[in-house]
C-alpha cells in the first residue's frame, strides 16, 4: 500500500515538473510574424494579408534592405472581420510611408457553425459579398485616416478542388474591392494585381488543389510586391522652374523699363506654393506635364486673353497632350529660362458682385446661341467685377469651348472656369490626361485668386477613372495633389479672410470631402458654390454630413443656364424654356460681397429681375366646396432660413410652411409636354423631336404651402400674395388671382 501511494506521488510529480516545464517555455514566434527594428532613415511600410502574404514577407524584407523598414501584422490577418477588430493594433501609434495591404481568400472561405473549414455544400461563407464590401470599405476608411500611400492587393486565384473553397470565387470578391477601391480613392489608388500576375504562371507557381504557393511560388509574389512598394519611393521626374511676378507697368509683357518686381506673391505648381523674393523671383520644381501658375493677389488683375480669360499660368508639355479626339496642348518645347507673369493694377473695393453661371452645357453652336440670347444678352454692361462658370461648359462636344467663351466675352468682364464631368476628355487613359482640351483653352483645373477682401479657391473636384476593362468614368473627388494645394494655399490665408470654393460637383458626392471639411470647418468665414445636380439649393453641411465646425457650413447649388438641358417647348424666340426639375426657370446668380459678409441673388433668364417665385393654386373654385385649396409657393431662391407668408386682398398675413415635395406647376408642364411631343412625333414624318422632352419632376427644397378655407371667401376675383424674406435685406414678392364662383 505505501509502495503504491509512493509511486502515485512520484508519477503526480512528474507530470507537475513535465507541465511547469512546458508552461515556463517561451513562445515561439515565427520569424516573419517577428517584430523588426527601425532604419529611421528609411521609410516605413507595412503588409497587411493572410497566409499568402506571410508566404511572401520575408523575401520582401530582402529585396527591400536598405530601402524601406518593411513591418507586417504580427498575424494572420485573416477575413475583413478580424481586420475590423484588429486593425487599430495592427496599425499602432508610428506613422507609415506605404501601406499593402489584402483581405479575401478567409472571406471567401466556407465554414460550419462552429467556425471550422468545410466544403462548399457543407457551410456558409465566412463573410458574405455584400459584408465584404461594407467590411472593407471600413477598413479603407480607416487607413485613409494614416495618409500613407495605399496600394490594394488583388487576392490571388483559388484552383480547383481548394478545400472550403469554390473555383473562382476570388474574381467576384477582386470585382468588389476593385469597385470599393475606385469609389474611396479614386485616382489614388494603387493597384497590386496578383491575381492577373499569377494566372499565366500558376501551374509553375501554386501548389496543386490549394490556395497557398510553393517556395519558388512566394518568392515570385514577393518580387512582384517589393518592385511596386519600391515604385512609391522613386523620385518624380522634375525640372527646376524659375521666373520673377512684375508690375507690368508698360503693358508690354516684358519686364524692363519702369517695371516693378512683386515680392511676396504666391505662385504654385499645383502642389507646393512658394513667394517671391524681394526681386520678385520664384522658384519650383515642375513635372514633365505640369503647371506653374500664379495666385492673383488683391488689388492686381493677370493678363487676360482676347476671350477675357485670365491668363495666369504656364503650360509645360514638351511633347504636347496625348492624341486625343478634341485637341489638347500644343508641343511646348523645352523649359523657359524665366517663367515671369506680369500683374496690372486694378481697383478692388471691400464691396464687389460676381456672377455665377451654372452649367450652360450647349451641345452644339445652335444652343450657344441659346446661351447667347436667353443669359449673356441681358447681362451686357454689368457692373460685375467678373464672371464664373462652375462646370459642364460643353456637353461633351469641346469644340464648342471657344465659341462659347467669345459669346461670354461680349460681357467685357473676366471669365474664370471650373470643369466639368461634361468637360473631359472621355478617351483619356487617366484623370491626369482627361482636362488636356481644357488646359489649352482655360488653363489649370484647380487654381486660386484673390478679389477684393475675398480668396477664392478653384477646385477639379471630377475625377476619370478608368477600369480594370478600359472602361471609363467619371466620380467626385480631389485626390491626394490638389488636398495638398488646398492645405498649402489655406494655410498663407488668415483665418478671419472670407473663404470662398467654387467647385462642380456638391460637396456631399465628393468622396474626399472629409479631408476637405478638416481644413476649411474651423474658419468663422467659408461658403461653397457647385452646379451638376440642374436645380437650385441651399444646403447646411451638419455633423450628419461629417462636418465638425461648430456651425454649418452653407453650400450652394447654384441655378444652371441651360436649366433642364435646353429641354422643353420653345418660346417665341426659338428658346426652349428648359424649367429645371425643380420648379425653377435656368438663369444664374449674381452674388454680392462685402467684407465677411455675402449676399446670393437668383436671376431667371430673360425674366424680370423680380421675378423669383412661382405661386401654384387653382383658377376657380366653388364656393360651395367645403375643402380647403392648396395654395404652394415656389420661392427659387428660398432656404431654410427663408420666411414665407400669404395674405388675401391685403388681409392679415398667414404664415406657410415649408415642405420638400415635387412642384406641382412642373408636374403639369413636364406630363402635358410629353403627351403633347408623343403626338407630334406620330404626326411628323421624319420622326424628328419638335424639342428635348424635359427630365422627370424631382423633389424641390424651395417650396412652401398652405391651405385657404373657402367658404371664408366672398364670390368674386381674390388676390392671393406671397411675401418671401431671403435674407436682412432681401425680400421677395409674388401674386396671384383667383376666382371664387357661386
Amino acid at each position: 500500500m505505501w509502495f503504491g501511494r509512493q509511486v502515485t506521488v512520484t508519477m503526480l510529480n512528474v507530470t507537475l515538473l513535465c507541465l511547469v516545464g512546458v508552461a515556463s517555455e517561451p513562445r515561439k514566434i515565427p520569424p516573419v510574424l517577428q517584430p523588426i527594428e527601425d532604419r529611421t532613415e528609411l521609410p516605413r511600410v507595412l503588409l497587411l494579408g493572410d497566409s499568402i502574404s506571410m508566404g511572401y514577407t520575408l523575401e520582401v524584407r530582402r529585396l527591400l534592405d536598405g530601402k524601406a523598414n518593411v513591418h507586417r501584422a504580427s498575424e494572420n490577418c485573416g477575413p475583413t472581420t478580424r481586420g475590423l477588430e484588429r486593425l487599430s493594433d495592427w496599425l499602432g501609434a508610428k506613422p507609415w510611408d506605404v501601406i499593402h495591404f489584402n483581405f479575401g481568400l478567409h472571406d471567401l472561405k466556407y465554414i460550419d457553425d462552429e467556425g471550422r473549414r468545410v466544403p462548399p455544400d457543407q457551410g456558409s461563407l465566412q463573410v458574405s459579398p455584400s459584408q465584404y464590401e461594407s467590411n472593407l470599405r471600413s477598413i479603407v476608411h480607416r487607413l485613409k485616416k494614416t495618409g500613407a500611400k495605399l496600394i490594394w492587393c488583388t487576392t490571388t486565384p483559388v484552383p480547383e478542388g481548394a478545400s472550403g473553397r469554390v473555383a473562382d470565387d476570388s474574381l467576384q470578391y477582386n470585382q468588389i474591392a476593385a469597385r470599393v477601391m475606385r469609389q474611396m480613392l479614386g485616382d489614388d489608388r494603387i493597384v497590386n494585381d496578383l491575381h492577373s500576375f499569377c494566372v499565366p504562371r500558376l501551374t509553375e507557381i501554386q501548389k496543386e488543389a490549394d490556395v497557398h504557393f510553393t517556395p519558388e511560388g512566394s518568392r515570385v509574389l514577393a518580387a512582384q510586391v517589393a518592385k511596386i512598394i519600391e515604385q512609391q519611393f522613386l523620385p518624380i521626374e522634375t525640372e527646376l522652374a524659375q521666373g520673377r511676378v512684375y508690375l507690368d507697368r508698360n503693358e508690354n509683357q516684358r519686364f524692363d523699363g519702369d517695371d516693378e518686381p512683386l515680392a511676396a506673391i504666391r505662385v504654385s505648381n499645383g502642389r507646393e506654393i512658394v513667394l517671391t523674393n524681394d526681386k520678385g523671383r520664384y522658384e519650383l520644381p515642375i513635372e514633365i506635364d505640369g503647371t506653374i501658375f500664379v495666385i492673383k493677389p488683391r488689388g492686381y488683375r493677370t493678363l487676360l486673353s482676347e476671350d477675357q480669360l485670365p491668363r495666369f499660368y504656364y503650360t509645360h508639355k514638351p511633347q504636347g497632350s496625348p492624341d486625343q479626339r478634341f485637341a489638347g496642348v500644343a508641343p511646348t518645347g523645352p523649359l523657359p529660362e524665366s517663367i515671369d507673369f506680369p500683374l496690372y493694377l486694378q481697383d478692388e473695393p471691400e464691396q464687389f458682385k460676381a456672377i455665377l453661371f451654372g452649367d450652360p452645357q450647349p451641345r452644339n453652336l445652335k444652343e450657344v446661341d441659346f446661351v447667347a440670347h436667353d443669359v449673356v444678352q441681358e447681362l451686357i454692361g454689368t457692373d460685375a467685377s467678373f464672371g464664373v462658370t462652375l462646370g459642364d461648359i460643353a456637353f461633351d462636344d469641346l469644340d464648342v469651348f471657344e465659341p462659347q467663351a467669345r459669346v461670354v466675352a461680349a460681357l467685357g468682364i473676366p471669365w474664370y472656369n471650373v470643369i466639368g464631368n461634361h468637360d473631359l476628355n472621355f478617351d483619356a487613359k487617366n484623370d491626369r490626361e482627361s482636362d488636356e482640351t481644357f488646359q489649352r483653352v482655360f488653363g489649370p483645373s484647380y487654381y486660386a485668386f484673390d478679389h477684393g477682401p475675398v480668396h477664392f479657391l478653384v477646385l477639379d473636384d471630377v475625377e476619370w477613372l478608368v477600369d480594370e476593362n478600359g472602361s471609363g468614368r467619371y466620380q467626385g473627388g480631389l485626390g491626394r495633389r490638389q488636398m495638398e494645394f488646398i492645405r498649402q494655399d489655406l494655410s498663407m490665408i488668415p483665418p478671419d479672410q472670407l473663404v470662398v470654393l467654387l467647385m462642380h460637383i456638391p460637396l456631399d458626392g465628393v468622396r474626399d470631402r472629409l479631408e476637405l471639411f478638416r481644413l476649411i470647418e474651423q474658419r468663422p468665414f467659408c461658403m461653397s458654390v457647385s452646379a451638376h445636380t440642374h436645380h437650385h439649393e441651399h444646403r447646411y453641411m451638419t455633423h450628419d454630413d461629417g462636418w465638425l465646425g461648430p456651425k454649418p457650413h452653407h453650400h450652394v447649388v447654384n441655378v444652371t443656364v441651360s436649366g433642364s438641358w435646353w429641354s422643353g417647348a420653345r418660346d417665341e424666340r426659338g428658346i426652349p424654356h428648359t424649367t429645371m426639375a425643380d420648379g425653377a426657370p435656368n438663369g444664374y446668380s449674381i452674388i454680392s460681397f462685402d467684407g465677411h459678409n455675402y449676399r446670393l441673388r437668383f436671376k431667371a433668364a430673360g425674366r424680370p429681375a423680380d421675378y423669383q417665385m412661382q405661386i401654384h393654386a387653382p383658377n376657380a373654385v366653388q364656393k360651395s366646396s367645403e375643402s380647403a385649396v392648396e395654395v404652394t409657393a415656389n420661392i427659387f431662391n428660398g432656404s431654410k432660413d427663408t420666411k414665407v407668408q400669404l395674405c388675401i386682398n391685403r388681409n392679415e398675413a398667414m404664415d406657410m410652411q415649408q415642405i420638400i415635395a415635387i412642384d406641382p406647376f412642373y408636374e403639369r408642364i413636364e406630363r402635358d409636354e410629353r403627351e403633347r411631343l408623343a403626338k407630334l412625333k406620330e404626326q411628323a414624318e421624319s420622326g424628328e423631336r419638335p424639342w428635348i422632352a424635359l427630365p422627370k419632376p424631382k423633389d424641390s427644397s424651395h417650396l412652401w404651402r398652405t391651405s385657404l378655407a373657402i367658404a371664408d371667401l366672398e364670390p368674386g376675383v381674390h388676390v392671393l400674395r406671397v411675401t418671401a424674406q431671403i435674407d436682412d435685406e432681401q425680400v421677395v414678392t409674388g401674386q396671384r388671382l383667383i376666382r371664387v364662383e357661386e
